[in-house]
């Protein structure tokens, strides 16, 4: 497990999603079933400041959170559980994103324009975790 001073504002400053086939293309929050398809064994490249960092979301409940500039396959910087909370998807990691207050968040997951999503903080629906695609 990497330790550091991770830039980790990637754990979530700007997510765009492009969704993969058989999820439905809905205009607002995604919720429910539909937020369950799009992170459950799912892997999103999440792009922060121009850099990709890979977290996959398994259905075991276990997320691998990569740090930027990472790729599919490359080892988990941290290790944590992700779930869905009513209309939002949460995350608790172990030390990644804590000097943002982000190593535990919940965000709810908003289509944007045609196949992409935005992010927002559970917290403060103001401030965007970024935007994301699934690979």
């Amino acid at each position: 497990m990497m330790k550091g001073s991770f830039s980790s504002a990637a754990i979530g400053l700007s997510l765009a999603a492009v969704i993969s086939p058989g999820v439905a293309q809905t205009t607002g929050n995604i919720v429910g079933d539909e937020l369950k398809v799009l992170t459950s064994g799912r892997t999103w490249a999440i792009v922060w400041e121009g850099r990709m960092s890979v977290w996959d979301f398994r259905k075991d409940g276990s997320v691998c959170a990569r740090l930027s500039g990472s790729k599919s396959g490359d080892k988990c910087a941290d290790e944590g559980k992700w779930f869905l909370k009513g209309e939002m998807v949460c995350w608790e990691l172990t030390w990644l994103g804590e000097a943002f207050g982000v190593k535990t968040a919940c965000s709810s997951v908003r289509k944007i324009s045609d196949g992409h999503f935005e992010m927002r903080n559970e917290k403060n629906q103001d401030l965007s975790f970024g935007e994301f695609k699934v690979l």
